[in-house]
């Protein structure tokens, strides 16, 4: 099969659910040619978590779709594999609330998402998407750092692919 010439960049639905679904239905269904690629930031911030993951799963599982890991589950993977709790000031309390129907202590989250089926899907997701034309991450790459040839180029980047802030985007060469 051939790489796709067009492709539908949707990001950042933070757990909106429907109406970020409804979007992205609207765009396969005007493209339905093109491949969609999702850059991230399922959950956090909204009451949808549930919804907007299981969306994005199925695409990826049934309709070719690509999905990447963003800043947010990489927040939540932190909490789960390490007991940061920087993901608690970031939304966490409303992703819980909707993958489990209501609020759990630290510990018991912890263990509940360490067998939860989208915890899982999540943290199985990549950080990059290349193709022949293309780098799809959630945040940036590091332009003036570019070393195609370097074995440890992606590796390299990784923190940037989550974290890149509007200093990246704004400042002058």
């Amino acid at each position: 099969m051939s790489e796709p010439q067009y492709y539908i960049w949707a990001s950042d639905p933070h757990a909106t659910g429907q109406s970020w679904i409804d979007l992205v239905r609207q765009a396969q269904t005007k493209y339905p040619d093109h491949q969609s690629v999702f850059g991230g930031d399922y959950i956090d911030g909204n009451k949808q978590a549930t919804q907007t993951v299981d969306f994005v799963k199925d695409q990826v599982n049934n309709h070719g779709a690509t999905a990447l890991l963003g800043n947010h589950e990489q927040l939540m993977t932190d909490f789960v594999e390490y007991g940061n709790f920087l993901w608690y000031i970031n939304g966490a309390k409303s992703t819980v609330k909707s993958f489990f129907g209501r609020g759990f202590s630290k510990e018991k989250t912890r263990r509940l998402l360490r067998s939860d089926d989208r915890y899982l899907f999540l943290t199985s997701l990549p950080m990059i998407y290349v193709t022949q034309h293309l780098i799809f991450v959630h945040a940036g790459v590091q332009a003036d750092h570019l070393k195609w040839d370097d074995p440890n180029f992606y590796d390299n980047q990784k923190q940037f692919y989550l974290w890149a802030r509007d200093e990246y985007f704004y400042q002058k060469p």
